[in-house]
């Protein structure tokens, strides 16, 4: 049962770091979308704070995503050399 919460852990972090970089895509999109409509209607540090939660979530992302091919590239290295 621990074996499957780990993978469940490992792989639940990688997929919520993901999504959540969705999310603040799609938010920033919306955000300027509203603001080209009528201007102003959101502030500009709003349009940051999407902007900097977006890079942090995709660098944490990338970092996570190398982390598992690392990790299948060292597995499958070591099948290999059985």
């Amino acid at each position: 049962m621990d074996f499957v919460l780990g993978i469940l852990a490992f792989y639940g972090c990688i997929l919520l770091s993901v999504v959540a970089v969705v999310v603040n895509a799609v938010d920033l999109c919306r955000a300027k979308k509203k603001n080209k409509l009528t201007p102003g209607a959101v502030s500009e540090e709003q349009i940051r704070d999407y902007k900097t939660a977006l890079i942090s979530f995709a660098a944490i992302a990338c970092v996570l995503l190398a982390v598992v091919i690392g990790v299948i590239s060292l597995l499958d290295t070591a099948v290999a050399y059985m």
